[in-house]
């Protein structure tokens, strides 16, 4: 069984949307529409509704399902009518702090390197200077795998949002940080992905923190306001996406097992098998045919 994991899909890729390609979570409508065609060709569809039964029984071979990560509402913009065309539906893996004004810290950190006043700038961090030039492959690489970028991803947010005042001077002053919350789905947004698409909605963390370095108060509240949350959402599965594919420490299990979690998904770029753990569910980014994306945030 083929598990194939996105995250946007646009019309066309942008000039603000770089670092997401760069990093391989957009695809455009017509790249999706090609993945679909070259899925159904071996492969047959699992409905969201049965993902779960068939993880449970069989995992079986030639099949495959579509997921999404994190919420973006060109999922329903672009994405679930492409999706309905071809006679499918997906699974979304929601983080629900995005229904409370939540905007997800990779894409403030994206919007202040796609808004720059000048192609070359310092930035500061934990007394560190690093130095950009946006026209060296190098520095472009850096601001999306780079340890910086690591580093404001892990901040609190009172501090991200320290950070972002300290480098304003950096950032075209028509740039708004809390215009990102129009990216995201909304609980209407959600409502009508189920009823009219078929969607289904697992949980992908409250807030996107990292678990693999979340210390044990961070983790349980993550997780279960996270799951509260999504039960009472249309649709809803008792499923789970790490972000970022980290999966966290040991007790990280037993809180999703309590919260009535059946399979936990990561990342891993190949088809599941039968000796696959449960909380262990490895997906493609992307799709089986681009090995080229990195696909996390």
């Amino acid at each position: 069984m083929k598990i194939i994991c996105l995250h946007r899909v646009v019309p066309k890729i942008t000039e603000e949307l770089w670092p997401y390609r760069a990093r391989g979570t957009v695809i455009t409508v017509k790249e999706l529409d090609e993945l679909l065609v070259r899925l159904k060709k071996t492969d047959s569809p699992v409905p969201a509704a049965d993902l779960i039964e068939v993880l449970k029984t069989g995992r079986d071979k030639n099949t495959f399902a579509i997921t999404f990560d994190d919420g973006y509402k060109d999922n329903l913009l672009y994405a679930a009518d492409v999706l309905k065309a071809h006679g499918l539906d997906a699974t979304l893996f929601y983080v629900t702090g995005l229904m409370e004004g939540l905007v997800l810290p990779v894409d403030t950190w994206y919007w202040m390197f796609t808004r720059p006043s000048a192609g070359k700038f310092t930035v500061t961090m934990e007394g560190h200077d690093y130095k950009f030039d946006l026209s060296n492959p190098e520095s472009v690489n850096f601001v999306v795998l780079g340890r910086m970028k690591e580093e404001f991803l892990n901040l609190p947010p009172e501090q991200r949002s320290l950070f972002i005042q300290k480098h304003l001077p950096l950032i075209r002053t028509n740039s708004n940080p809390a215009a990102l919350s129009e990216l995201y789905l909304t609980r209407a947004d959600l409502k009508r992905l189920y009823q009219d698409y078929g969607w289904r909605i697992a949980s992908h963390s409250h807030t996107h923190r990292f678990l693999d370095n979340t210390d044990q108060p961070g983790l349980f509240k993550e997780i279960w306001n996270s799951i509260i949350r999504t039960r009472e959402l249309p649709g809803f599965l008792p499923l789970f996406a790490y972000p970022d594919a980290r999966t966290g420490p040991p007790v990280t299990d037993k809180h999703l097992k309590d919260a009535g979690i059946k399979f936990s998904f990561i990342l891993g770029n190949r088809e599941v098998s039968a000796s696959d753990a449960p909380m262990r569910i490895p997906r493609y980014v992307s799709g089986p045919y681009d090995d080229k994306s990195g696909g996390r945030d």
